[in-house]
C-alpha cells in the first residue's frame, strides 16, 4: 500500500491553473431518482446522503463504480485525445481513498487499485486529495472507493483535466411540449437552478431554452428560457420550430450545438453538465452528435436504448435491456457498437447557419428522429451519466400510432433506406403488422395501416398540404378510445398497479411456436370465456386462446377492451388485397415523389409556411 500526502493547494488556486471539470460525483435526489446503486455501492457499515456530498460512519466502506460516478476512460481518451486526467476528493475524517480501474475481458470483470492514500484530519477540517491517471493507463473505467476508520465526510468529488476549453461551446435547447405543463416546469426549474441563472456555474451564459408550445397552454418565462405558441404539426414541427427560432437569434448567440430534448422526462442536470463538457473539451470528431441514453422511469436502473439501429421497419437497440446497477453491465455499456441515431428524448447535434436546409420532415410523431438521425449520418457519442428517464414505450399503443408508424416507416424505406428495398419486402413488412393488429383484435387499427399506406401512396404533394391537426384528430376518432379502466381491473387483475415483470426477459426477442402457428394462435379453439387484462405492448402470443382482452395502460390505468370475432378474418383478407393493390400500383411513383421533393420539405422555408409563421 502507498501512503502519500495530499495535495494541500486549494480549489481556487487550482482554478486558476485552468483545469476542466469534466465530471462531478452525484448523488441520488428526491422526485428525480434515489436507485442508490446508480450512484454508489455501500460495501459495509452506514453510509449517509448529502446534498452534494456522502458520509460515512466509522468503519464502513462505499464504491464509486457506478454509473453516475463512474470515470470512462477508455471513451474520454478516444473522443478527446487529451492524455491527461485526475481524480479529486475532498474529504475529511480519517480513513483510506483508493482510485481503482476496472474492465472487462471475455466477459469477466477485473478490478484493480491504481492508487492507495490515507488521510486524517480534524473533525471539522478537509484535506484535498488528487489521483494523477497515468498515460499509460488508457482503457477500462475509473472510480474512487473509500473506507473509513472513524467518521468520514466526502463533500465533494470530481474528475479533471488540466487542459482548458479547446472550444467555446453554446447548446439552444429545444423542447417540444402538447399539454405537459407539469413535465416541463419541472425539467425548466432543475436548468434554470443548476446553469441558467446560477452564474458560478461554467454553463452560465452558455444556454438558452427554446420552447415550442404545441398545446397553447404553458406560461414559461426566464433569464434564457424564450416559449413560442406553435402549431400543433406534432414533436416534429415543435422542433423545426425550436431550431427556426434559434437560427433567428443565431448571431446574437453564436450557437454551436442543438440539443433535442423531450418534454416528458427525468432529467439529471449532470447529464447537460457533462455534455457540455465534453464538446468543449475539444472532441476529435467536429461533426459528431452527442447522444443521451434512455433509461426506463418505472425501473431505473434498466436501460432502454443507448444508440439504435434502423433496418426496413425494425428498430434495434444493441444495449437494451441492460442493468445499469450490475458491474458487468456498465462495462458492456461502454463498449462501442455501431449504431445510425439517437432519440430525440436526449440529442446534441451540431447546429449553424446551414441547418436552415436540415431541419426535420414534418412526419408528425413516430420516426422523425430516426429519418433526421439516419440523413444526417454523424458519428454518435455516449458517455454513462449522459442518459434521461422516460415512461416505456411498448405500453403507449393508441390506435393514432398504428397510422403512423406505418405511413413514416414507409416513407423512410422509400427516400432513406440505404440498403436496396424490393416492393415485396415492402409488401411483407406491412402485411406482418395486419396479422399482428387482426391477432390481437385491434380490428381498428387494421383501419389505420390501410389509411397509412393510401396516404402515403399520394405521395409528397400529402405531406405538403396536409393539415396535421386536423388529420391527428381524425385519427384519434378513428380509432380505439381509452377511457377509465381501473375499477375494472382492481377486478381482473388486483395486482395490475404492481405487476410481477422477468427484468431479465423484458427485452428477449419473442417468436411463436410451432403450436402457435399450427392454431392460428388459438383462433382455431373455442376459447375461454373470461376476460384478460393484459397490457397494450403485449406480445400477440399472450392472447392464445383468449377470446376477450382488456388492454390497458400501467401508467394511467386507462384501457380499452377488443374480442375475437370471426368475420373480421374477410375484413383482414380485403384489407391485405386492398394494399397488395396499392402498393403494386403506387409504390414507384410515391419512391420518386418523395427523392425528388426531400429536400424542400426540410428547408426553413417550407416549414415558414407549413406553421404559418410570418
Amino acid at each position: 500500500m502507498i501512503s502519500v500526502q495530499p495535495d494541500r493547494r486549494s480549489e481556487a488556486v487550482r482554478k486558476r491553473e485552468r483545469l476542466m471539470i469534466l465530471q462531478n460525483f452525484v448523488f441520488p435526489k428526491k422526485g428525480i431518482c434515489e436507485k442508490e446503486e446508480l450512484y454508489y455501492r455501500k460495501v459495509q457499515g452506514n453510509v449517509q446522503i448529502m446534498r452534494t456530498g456522502i458520509r460515512l460512519k466509522e468503519y464502513s466502506s462505499v464504491s464509486f463504480f457506478s454509473y453516475f460516478n463512474e470515470f470512462s476512460l477508455t471513451r474520454w481518451r478516444d473522443y478527446t485525445g487529451i492524455a491527461d486526467y485526475r481524480m479529486y476528493l475532498k474529504i475529511s475524517g480519517k480513513g483510506r481513498v483508493q482510485m481503482r480501474r476496472a474492465v472487462l475481458k471475455d466477459g469477466r470483470v477485473f478490478d484493480e487499485a491504481l492508487s492507495v492514500r490515507e488521510f486524517c484530519t480534524r473533525p471539522d477540517a478537509y484535506t484535498e486529495l488528487i489521483f494523477d491517471i497515468a498515460p499509460k493507463v488508457n482503457d477500462g473505467i475509473i472510480y474512487a472507493k473509500i473506507d473509513s476508520k472513524s467518521s468520514v465526510t466526502m463533500e465533494r468529488g470530481y474528475f479533471e483535466t488540466m487542459h482548458g476549453p479547446a472550444a467555446d461551446v453554446r447548446i439552444a435547447v429545444g423542447i417540444c411540449t402538447y399539454h405537459r405543463e407539469e413535465y416541463v416546469h419541472r425539467t425548466l426549474s432543475l436548468l434554470q437552478k443548476a446553469f441558467l441563472e446560477n452564474q458560478q456555474s461554467e454553463l452560465y451564459g452558455k444556454l438558452k431554452v427554446y420552447i415550442s408550445d404545441n398545446g397553447g397552454t404553458l406560461d414559461c418565462r426566464g433569464e434564457s428560457v424564450s416559449c413560442v405558441r406553435n402549431k400543433n404539426a406534432g414533436g416534429s414541427g415543435g422542433f423545426a420550430r425550436c431550431m427556426i427560432e434559434a437560427l433567428n437569434e443565431w448571431d446574437a448567440y453564436q450557437f454551436t450545438h442543438f440539443l433535442f430534448m423531450d418534454d416528458d422526462i427525468l432529467l439529471e442536470p449532470e447529464a447537460v453538465y457533462r455534455t457540455y463538457m465534453l464538446l468543449a473539451a475539444g472532441i476529435r470528431y467536429p461533426d459528431a452528435t452527442v447522444g443521451g441514453a434512455l433509461l426506463r422511469s418505472d425501473f431505473k436502473e434498466i436501460q432502454h436504448a443507448c444508440g439504435e439501429n434502423w433496418e426496413i421497419g425494425r428498430i434495434i437497440s444493441p444495449k437494451a435491456g441492460l442493468c445499469l446497477t450490475k458491474k458487468r453491465d456498465l462495462l458492456r455499456n461502454e463498449q462501442e457498437l455501431p449504431v445510425q441515431y439517437n432519440g430525440w428524448w436526449y440529442c446534441c447535434v451540431p447546429f449553424g447557419r446551414e441547418e436552415r436546409d436540415c431541419l426535420p420532415l414534418p412526419l408528425f410523431i413516430h420516426g422523425d428522429d430516426i429519418e433526421y438521425g439516419m440523413r444526417r449520418k454523424k458519428k454518435l457519442l455516449y458517455l454513462n451519466g449522459i442518459s434521461v428517464w422516460h415512461d416505456a414505450f411498448e405500453n403507449r399503443r393508441a390506435s393514432c400510432m398504428e397510422y403512423y408508424d406505418i405511413r413514416n416507416t414507409l416513407l423512410l424505406v422509400s427516400a432513406f433506406c440505404e440498403k436496396k428495398v424490393s416492393k415485396r419486402q415492402v409488401e411483407r413488412l406491412v402485411l406482418r403488422r395486419l396479422i399482428g393488429q387482426f391477432l390481437k383484435y385491434r380490428y381498428r387499427d387494421m383501419e389505420m395501416t390501410v389509411r397509412a399506406v393510401k396516404d402515403f401512396c399520394r405521395g409528397a404533394e400529402f405531406l405538403k398540404d396536409q393539415e396535421p391537426e386536423s388529420l391527428h384528430q381524425r385519427l384519434l376518432a378513428m380509432g380505439y378510445q381509452p377511457k377509465d379502466m381501473t375499477k375494472e381491473l382492481d377486478q381482473l387483475q388486483p395486482e395490475w398497479r404492481n405487476p410481477r415483470i422477468d427484468r431479465e426477459r423484458m427485452y428477449v426477442e419473442k417468436h411463436f411456436h410451432l403450436y402457435l402457428i399450427l392454431l392460428l394462435n388459438g383462433w382455431l379453439l373455442p376459447g375461454r370465456g373470461k376476460k384478460a387484462a393484459l397490457p397494450m405492448g403485449v406480445w400477440a402470443g399472450k392472447l392464445f386462446w383468449i377470446k376477450r382482452v382488456l388492454y390497458y395502460d400501467p401508467e394511467t390505468g386507462k384501457g380499452f377492451e377488443c374480442s375475437r370475432k370471426y368475420k373480421e378474418l374477410r375484413h383482414l383478407i380485403k384489407n391485405g388485397y386492398m394494399i397488395w393493390r396499392l402498393l403494386e400500383k403506387y409504390w414507384d411513383q410515391a419512391v420518386r415523389s418523395y427523392q425528388v421533393n426531400a429536400r424542400e420539405l426540410t428547408g426553413a422555408e417550407f416549414w415558414m409556411k407549413y406553421l404559418e409563421l410570418s
